[in-house]
């Protein structure tokens, strides 16, 4: 049923409709993200549970001239339905349709690119103080972020610059884990609507102007505003945000739709300092399922939307997950000084299972990864073997901690880069560009395992070593790959098959491709060399040179060419004999979002394009 979504081109539209109809439209936004999610996959439980507020922001707020910043962006489905894209929803994550995320591209409504946590703030901060310097009195930034984003070193930041950056500028804590308080009362809520409304400000206003007059009367306000501040506290945990230089209001029912249009409103009309507004929000909420599974239903594949049971994955599903989820707990059953790290992602990286056989051993620091990088530091120097499971689109937060804390040090600490190479949720969230930041890091060793079996000899070998050490794998199956397998040696490649006229170099899971190239050209009556990298650093120059002296060379690798496995190999070539290069990788221009198939596609990683585009070389 679409009977009001349909007739939504723009937030302006909500503004006429009754309060029945804005009852009605929440549940047709919850009723679409739920069908379209079912189908895409996606952010499911962080979505359903901002609906009324997204909606209450819309109602009392003016996009675009307002800006509303979504901190992450894995709660903007509603905010996309409601600023013209209504109709294009069906499209979200696909190739070629919505982002996932807000994007400046894709809409006037978006105006900041929101794909990690703790940006929102800072980048509301920066628009509020633009408005003011152009004279935009009357326009509006609105910040809505995450209690578990607002820990992000970047929140914190900007909190702490608050105080001395005296703007017109909204935050809006959407408090989905009751992290910060749980004071949702009656009396609480009178307290909320009392001190925001217009009548009681204007006259603390009025009196402020008479009490400065009078003999004492700094004193006077003084202790007015400590009465005020010790009777909120009482009921609500304001002092935190009163203290940085907010005024904190809060807290309120998040999916109460008409108290946070009243007050909205009011709060609208509050000008002289930044406002905190405290919401609470339940994930997932309208949806069962999601509401009791709400981490298995933050981000999530295609599911049956009547019973939330997710549909059969494809055979040989074991993902590189999985397997580092199985080989660390064996590890650590085998070395009590290792333990483990995530940055809340546990359930993401595969750590559960170590998080449930060793507690005492597993941290999870929450959306803090450069926290995460320097603890991990600190464990390895008290002499214990950190083992840092992160994605790798966000280690790219703790690039300087990696550098400076870890491989300055030498500190021997082993980090399990889990999503490496393209992803579906677009370029916010590809893990392509790690390599061109790692490879020149000192003492740090770089290794690509092609399938589980070999993840699990690599995280063995890492622990042997003294040093840091990355591995790093992608979302893919990890299951074995059939062909022989050669011992683990430290900096050694592994040659799989060998042959006369092409060699090919992959990296990591790209193996299957590169096995998959070979056969094609084979059939050409090509004669093929497949290689395994396994290290890129430190790298196989040997081989590499030998084989380059009669072959040509082709690598394949599921990174950028710029500082990747493309580079390594030419850096070597430069001023040795070859019979020529052609690399196969991730293009340089920014990567959309689609499934990974069609991603291959667009950047001609598909076998039969490569092997195509070889033979053209060769002139087969």
């Amino acid at each position: 049923m679409r009977e009001l979504l349909d007739r939504i081109s723009g937030p302006q539209d909500i503004k006429q409709f009754s309060p029945e109809e804005l009852k009605q439209l929440c549940e047709e936004i919850r009723t679409d993200i739920i069908s379209v999610v079912s189908k895409n996959g996606g952010h499911l439980a962080p979505n359903l549970g901002v609906i009324e507020l997204t909606v209450a922001l819309h109602r009392v707020f003016n996009s675009p001239d307002d800006k509303i910043i979504w901190d992450v962006g894995h709660q903007a489905y509603p905010h996309k339905i409601l600023t013209g894209r209504s109709r294009k929803f069906h499209t979200i994550r696909q190739y070629g349709g919505l982002s996932g995320f807000q994007s400046p591209a894709e809409s006037e409504h978006d105006p900041f690119l929101t794909g990690h946590a703790g940006a929102a703030l800072s980048s509301a901060m920066g628009l509020a103080a633009a408005n003011e310097l152009a004279g935009r009195k009357d326009s509006k930034v609105i910040a809505v972020v995450g209690d578990g984003a607002l820990g992000n070193g970047i929140s914190l930041e900007a909190l702490n610059n608050v105080r001395e950056f005296h703007r017109n500028f909204i935050l809006v804590i959407n408090d989905n884990k009751m992290s910060i308080s749980k004071s949702v009362g009656t009396i609480s809520t009178h307290l909320t609507r009392f001190i925001t409304g217009r009548s009681y400000n204007r006259l603390k206003t009025y009196m402020k102007c008479i009490l400065r007059k009078l003999p004492l009367g700094v004193h006077i306000i003084h202790f007015i505003r400590r009465v005020e501040e010790l009777t909120k506290n009482l009921l609500v945990s304001s002092v935190f945000f009163e203290e940085m230089g907010f005024k904190y209001v809060g807290p309120i029912d998040g999916h109460d739709l008409p108290s946070l249009i009243e007050h909205f409103e009011k709060i609208r009309e509050i000008t002289a300092r930044p406002i905190a507004v405290h919401v609470i929000t339940e994930k997932g909420h309208g949806c069962k399922y999601a509401i009791s599974s709400p981490e298995k239903f933050h981000g999530v594949p295609a599911f049956d939307p009547n019973t939330g049971e997710l549909l059969p994955a494809p055979k040989n599903s074991y993902s590189f997950s999985a397997a580092f989820g199985d080989n660390i707990v064996r590890l650590a059953e085998q070395h009590r000084d290792v333990v483990a790290l995530t940055a809340a992602m546990s359930g993401g990286t595969g750590l559960s299972r170590f998080a449930k056989h060793f507690p005492d051993r597993f941290y999870d620091v929450g959306i803090a990864e450069e926290h995460a990088v320097v603890f991990a530091g600190g464990l390895a120097a008290g002499g214990l073997r950190p083992v840092l499971a992160i994605y790798s689109t966000f280690l790219q937060r703790a690039l300087d901690c990696v550098f400076h804390d870890i491989c300055l040090q030498n500190r021997p600490v082993i980090f399990c880069v889990d999503r490496a190479g393209a992803g579906e949720d677009g370029p916010t969230h590809h893990g392509i560009y790690d390599l061109p930041f790692l490879l020149g890091m000192h003492n740090l060793s770089i290794l690509c395992p092609r399938d589980a079996s070999e993840l699990g000899e690599m995280l063995s070998a890492a622990y042997a070593c003294r040093s840091p050490v990355m591995i790093r794998y992608p979302r893919s199956s990890a299951a074995d790959i059939e062909v022989p397998r050669a011992p683990l040696v430290w900096g050694k490649a592994e040659q799989i098959t060998n042959g006369s006229d092409v060699s090919i170099w992959s990296n990591g899971r790209e193996l299957v491709t590169a096995l998959a190239v070979a056969a094609l050209l084979r059939a050409k009556n090509v004669s093929v060399s497949v290689i395994n990298t396994r290290f890129l650093k430190p790298f196989d120059s040997e081989l590499l040179l030998r084989e380059a002296r009669e072959k040509f060379i082709v690598t394949i690798e599921d990174s950028q060419y710029a500082g990747g496995l493309g580079r390594i190999v030419n850096e070597l070539l430069v001023q040795n004999p070859n019979k020529g290069v052609r690399h196969f990788s991730w293009k340089a221009d920014i990567l959309p979002h689609g499934s990974v198939p069609l991603l291959r596609q667009h950047c001609g990683l598909l076998p039969e394009e490569i092997s195509a585009e070889i033979l053209r070389i060769l002139g087969s």
